[in-house]
């Protein structure tokens, strides 16, 4: 399986340009017995090792196509230890340096540990037999070179866990903000509803019965007397239906906002480019069913940082008939069996428990999608849940 990329910081990125610098220097000085061909040939190899290594680490494709980074890499193996053989060059171990500090990038360490092991095993194969070289140089130089390379990919491989760290940490860190949001939404709006709740039961039924009360006056009272009671029926009147339109609008404000949520979790994620297209009247009565819809599109997020080939989510979101459809897709290597992991069987069990359902598809082999539709909670079947 293929890790995720880093981003070189410019110090690496110098120290390659200075060991390139370097090496090409030395090599000024090749063995006279070499051939003006074949020292062309050691000079356009040298060029093939550097544009592999550029091309490894700066070419946008490379982040679609994972398999072109891979070619560049073995490129580079192969350069070196043609290098080796055409220079007769012990200087030329600190190019190998710098290929073991791009394995990891693409390999666990099993697999980065494996393929050193292969490359040096070549590079002995050629040292004893091309070179005829005493065993003790043979094994200082062996043991230099291994040390200086084991160093290289420690150090590479420290900086991969330590961004992977950090993105983790920024993504829960997201997520407990879009949690507090939520939260602090979800009090403010209970709030207003018991406030409605009881405009409606206590106010509401004491006007009610004022209002029976003026009429039962209105008919029982003197002509003098009827006007002023009229009036204060009709007052009466006004503040009830005052009173009903205000509750009526509180419940309609009760209604979770979801679109201003979820681009207020979007605009926090860490450099992750995510595109989110959602309708702007978009609202979701239970606050439950709310944190749920976040919920499954972090952990979508997060499966798609995990295990997508590059940082890049698409999120749409539309509603038809009191339905929601979300539609979730990243780009993906090549996978030929889909296996339903933690964070997959969540978003299942969360879609299911609002009587929804799930897809999971590969389109064109390269792009992983979610597909969901469920009914959407009104506030009214929130209030009388």
């Amino acid at each position: 399986m293929l890790a995720r990329k880093i981003e070189l910081s410019w110090p690496v990125v110098l120290g390659g340009g200075v060991a390139w610098l370097v090496t090409l220097l030395i090599s000024v000085q090749l063995p006279i017995e070499l051939s003006i061909a074949l020292q062309v040939l050691y000079y356009g190899v040298f060029a093939v090792y550097v544009c592999c290594y550029l091309l490894f680490h700066y070419l946008p494709a490379q982040r679609k196509w994972p398999q072109l980074q891979q070619l560049c890499l073995y490129l580079q193996l192969v350069s070196v230890l043609l290098l080796f053989y055409l220079s007769h060059l012990n200087v030329i171990f600190i190019l190998l340096v710098i290929v073991a500090a791009q394995v990891p990038i693409i390999y666990n360490q099993k697999q980065s540990l494996l393929l050193l092991a292969v490359v040096n095993g070549i590079w002995a194969g050629i040292f004893l037999l091309f070179w005829q070289q005493d065993l003790y140089t043979f094994a200082l130089q062996l043991s230099l070179q291994l040390s200086f390379q084991l160093f290289a990919f420690s150090a590479i491989r420290i900086a991969i866990k330590e961004q992977h760290s950090r993105e983790k940490l920024q993504l829960l860190n997201v997520q407990l903000q879009s949690t507090r949001a939520l939260l602090s939404d979800s009090v403010r709006k209970s709030e207003r509803l018991n406030i409605s709740r009881d405009l409606h039961d206590i106010c509401g039924h004491q006007l009610t019965a004022l209002h029976l009360n003026l009429e039962f006056a209105v008919q029982t009272s003197s002509v003098e007397q009827r006007q002023v009671l009229l009036q204060c029926k009709d007052i009466a009147s006004q503040l009830l239906a005052d009173i009903r339109r205000v509750v009526k609008d509180i419940r309609l404000d009760a209604e979770l906002d979801l679109a201003t949520v979820l681009q207020q979790f979007v605009e926090k994620l860490p450099g992750i480019d995510l595109q989110l297209n959602y309708p702007n009247e978009l609202k979701v009565g239970s606050h439950g069913q709310g944190e749920a819809i976040l919920r499954i599109c972090q952990e979508a997020i997060t499966n798609a940082i995990r295990h997508g080939s590059e940082k890049s989510v698409s999120i749409s979101l539309s509603q038809q008939d009191n339905q929601l459809y979300m539609r979730i897709a990243n780009p993906c290597g090549n996978i030929n069996d889909l296996k339903i992991g933690v964070g997959l069987a969540s978003i299942e069990q969360r879609v299911e428990e609002y009587s929804g359902s799930v897809e999971f598809n590969y389109l064109n082999s390269d792009v992983f999608e979610i597909v969901i539709e469920m009914p959407l909670i009104q506030a009214e079947q929130s209030e009388n849940a």
